[in-house]
């Protein structure tokens, strides 16, 4: 991570799926970049303060996949970061975050701005009841589908 950190500093994507043997200080290395639009975390040990540190740095991100991630990492607080870091995100993957506090999230996520293209992937059941009951959203059956 450290090279990758001082090597590639103009990185637009990375993907560390499943990459669960990487350490919170190899994460911390992430800090360094910051040109990532497309950052690929699915199933691994990364924490919040480290991740919002790598949002922080990163403004120009546009897709973040945090599903599978650990039980520690407070997705509240990532939803927070993204809305006020990454005004260019278009999608996040949350399938299977411990951690998901539904309207907390979806309020600051869900602009009008970005409602059209926005992805939300996982608990979609209840997601979705969740974003019908938000007033100030257009009806669910008026969002365009994107396969």
């Amino acid at each position: 991570m450290l090279k990758i950190s001082r090597i590639c500093k103009n990185l637009k994507e990375l993907g560390l799926r499943n990459c669960d043997s990487i350490s919170e200080k190899g994460f911390s290395y992430l800090e360094n970049l910051e040109f990532l639009e497309h950052l690929d975390l699915y199933r691994t040990h990364i924490n919040t303060q480290t991740l919002c540190k790598i949002l922080r740095r990163n403004v120009r991100m546009r897709h973040l996949r945090i599903g599978g991630t650990d039980k520690s990492l407070n997705v509240d607080e990532v939803a927070m970061e993204l809305k006020n870091s990454c005004p260019d995100l278009e999608s996040i993957d949350l399938w299977k975050t411990h951690t998901l506090t539904h309207r907390k999230v979806l309020m600051p996520l869900l602009t009008a701005k970005i409602y059209e293209k926005w992805i939300l992937v996982g608990a979609a059941v209840q997601l979705v009841m969740v974003i019908a009951s938000v007033d100030c959203f257009p009806p669910v059956n008026t969002w365009k589908k994107f396969s």
